[in-house]
């Protein structure tokens, strides 16, 4: 029951704050954000691991490398979809793929697949959706072909996540905490971030406007990406990745609550309607799930 409510109170934490970086966080600026985010995050994880006295695994440096790339495609395909869309549509289509993407990945290696998990996995992806659909019909997001790059990147996000919940399970099995996860997933990440910062930044500001600037998006970053993904992390661990998936299916809830009391102009009542939905089908797939054991995945499969 730990693991679950630690990735509960991790959806929690990030969901809010990730409305918070849609609305406060320009798009000229978000690469600036995602460099000092997550070198936060990295630092935050070293400090743990070197405080960590149990002994682990030590993390292949293949492993290390995969996990990487999942992490800076999942968060940097995220964040980059806030410039066209609010949070709570892009971590929609984020939830809409996760389920669906975690079940494929567990597919290849399981003896028998579930038929009811599929079922309610294409209903998530179909009311994630449509909560999406009523998002934009409500002005929230880019009009056009705004909205459509922005779900595009959501969705992205949600086949990288559900790589991210496979690896960490694996990882986790084989003796490698989370604390050690912790340590090395984020350095491409920041480093990318910071690079495109660079590159993408078109004029010069004022010394202050850089330290005000960077104070709170360190205060942004640790609200939004630190703290969230210790929680997670350290709950995933030991949770399948299909019901981490899932649970995290609730986040688009928890960004349009939060940005619903900051612009309530909008929100409509078929978005609420469609958010009730989603809860529903997030709280069945989780019954379902958890009754029996998930399917087993060979190694081999998912991870080459």
């Amino acid at each position: 029951m730990m693991p679950l409510m630690l990735i509960v109170l991790g959806a929690i934490f990030q969901g809010a704050a990730n409305a918070l970086v849609g609305i406060t966080v320009s798009s000229d600026s978000m690469f600036l954000f995602l460099g000092c985010a997550f070198l936060i995050a990295s630092a935050v994880g070293v400090l743990l691991k070197a405080t960590d006295r149990t002994e682990t695994t030590h993390i292949r440096p293949i492993d290390g490398l995969w996990l990487n790339l999942a992490t800076a495609v999942t968060f940097g395909a995220f964040y980059l979809a806030l410039i066209w869309i609010p949070a709570s549509l892009a971590a929609g289509a984020e939830a809409a793929a996760a389920p669906l993407a975690a079940l494929c990945i567990a597919s290849f290696g399981a003896s028998r697949t579930r038929f009811r998990l599929w079922i309610i996995a294409f209903a998530i992806f179909a009311i994630s959706i449509a909560f999406g659909w009523s998002q934009q019909i409500s002005g929230a997001s880019a009009p056009g072909t705004g909205t459509v790059v922005g779900m595009a990147l959501g969705i992205i996000a949600g086949v990288g996540l559900a790589v991210l919940a496979t690896i960490s399970r694996r990882l986790a099995d084989s003796g490698v905490s989370a604390f050690s996860i912790l340590a090395v997933r984020y350095h491409a990440t920041y480093l990318l971030a910071f690079v495109c910062a660079v590159v993408s930044w078109q004029h010069s500001p004022s010394a202050t406007e850089v330290g005000s600037r960077l104070l709170w998006f360190a205060l942004l970053g640790f609200a939004a990406v630190a703290l969230p993904l210790v929680l997670i992390q350290s709950g995933m661990m030991r949770t399948s990745a299909t019901l981490t998936s899932v649970i995290m299916a609730g986040v688009p809830g928890i960004s349009f609550v939060t940005e619903a009391i900051i612009e309530p102009e909008n929100s409509t009542t078929t978005s609420w309607i469609l958010l009730v939905g989603l809860v529903l089908a997030v709280c069945c797939y989780g019954i379902v799930e958890t009754r029996r054991p998930l399917l087993k995945v060979r190694v081999s499969d998912v991870h080459g």
